[in-house]
């Protein structure tokens, strides 16, 4: 399951669950190339593409978490608001502690032992 830190009280792109500062499903990532991070991604620490992805979204993780990916100066669907950079960590359960930082954005992924 991901579990999703952001430093900032509102959880602007979460739609699920709020809680103390913590979003337990749907955290966004805004980056250049949303093909070459989902290969990061799917390399580093094995999550997968969720259903679909396309050279604008994608979705990763499953039913219980989800960590979106979109390209930076995505218009939101009904508005006219690009979507914000903002600071993300992500903290998921894996085999062994691992860091990982997204070059050139404030995106980092925590792996702690499960």
């Amino acid at each position: 399951m991901l579990i999703l830190y952001s430093p900032y009280r509102a959880c602007f792109y979460c739609t699920k669950i709020v809680l103390f500062n913590i979003c337990i499903l749907d955290k966004l990532f805004l980056v250049d190339n949303v093909f070459s991070t989902i290969d990061f991604i799917e390399y580093s620490i094995g999550e997968k593409v969720w259903k679909e992805e396309s050279d604008t979204f994608a979705a990763m993780g499953d039913d219980n978490g989800l960590l979106i990916i979109a390209k930076l100066g995505r218009i939101w669907l009904w508005t006219d608001k690009p979507a914000e950079v903002h600071p993300v960590t992500v903290t998921i359960q894996g085999p062994t502690s691992l860091h990982y930082k997204i070059v050139d954005l404030p995106y980092h992924i925590d792996v702690v032992p499960s």
